[in-house]
């Protein structure tokens, strides 16, 4: 029986945190819940070769390890500032990469993690990337199924102040499956908007349904069908609040087929502390 799971290199999620004495993440993560337009990991020994006295051929032996990561994002500046983040030199981060698929998560923790170097880049006039290259010491990796995933915790939210949470999903919607994005808070958040872009079917509505503890709590956004290869835009103003330490998740209620599927979806909830 095959029982090999494919897992996107790309869709991974992001998380990243200033490391502390100890090399642990340290305080709220820096960013979180982003996903790369261009992901690349890298590892790699470096080597000895050793020649015992009278052998033919040398040995290699592995001294230590090396990891390269190379990942590419939308620009972000900070609204109030208007500066984007940037690594402080001789510091150490800890960065995060979470895959899933199906029901089954994937994770790896890269310890160690300090910049090389950053490329701001346009590859196109309505596109801005930021490609980013760091090296890291080791990572460590774990799994698991759904029902148990490892969540992101973003900062804790403030009253009145809006806060964007991400959820996408590349490939085609189909019924059953997750957007990609899974979240909880420490404390009590209010959901007051939710902003969406996609690429609609042009066959059926999609139905997308709001998963809080592993419950469907009745919260749906519907998708409606649309012209072919035109991009489909909508805001929707809601009011309800979400109990600390519960997992939320956007899931794929109804629609067509993967053929006729709505794809290519970015959603942001926007939410508030209470």
């Amino acid at each position: 029986m095959n029982d090999k799971l494919p897992m996107l290199l790309q869709e991974a999620q992001m998380t990243l945190w200033l490391a502390d004495a100890a090399g642990s993440p340290s305080g709220d993560p820096i960013f979180y819940g982003g996903f790369c337009n261009h992901l690349s990991l890298q590892m790699e020994y470096e080597g000895v070769v050793i020649k015992a006295s009278g052998a033919r051929y040398g040995r290699q032996y592995h001294a230590d390890e090396n990891h390269h990561l190379d990942f590419g994002q939308t620009w972000l500046v900070s609204r109030s500032t208007l500066e984007d983040f940037k690594p402080a030199r001789n510091t150490q981060y800890v960065l995060q990469l979470l895959w899933t698929a199906g029901r089954q998560w994937l994770r790896r923790i890269y310890f160690g993690v300090t910049w090389q170097h950053i490329l701001w880049q346009a590859p196109t006039p309505n596109q801005f990337l930021c490609r980013q290259s760091l090296r890291a010491q080791y990572f460590t990796a774990d799994s698991g199924t759904i029902t148990t995933p490892p969540p992101v915790i973003p900062p804790a939210p403030v009253p009145s102040v809006l806060q964007p949470v991400p959820f996408s999903r590349e490939s085609p919607l189909i019924p059953g499956e997750y957007l990609l994005g899974f979240y909880q808070w420490n404390d009590t958040v209010t959901v007051s908007r939710l902003d969406v872009i996609y690429w609609p079917s042009q066959t059926q509505d999609t139905v997308l349904g709001l998963e809080v503890g592993g419950v469907l709590t009745g919260h749906t956004l519907t998708l409606p069908a649309g012209t072919a290869n035109v991009e489909a835009t909508q805001s929707q103003t809601v009011s309800f609040t979400i109990p600390p330490n519960s997992l939320v998740r956007w899931k794929i209620l109804s629609g067509p087929d993967a053929v006729d599927a709505a794809w290519s979806v970015a959603l942001t909830m926007l939410i508030s502390g209470t």
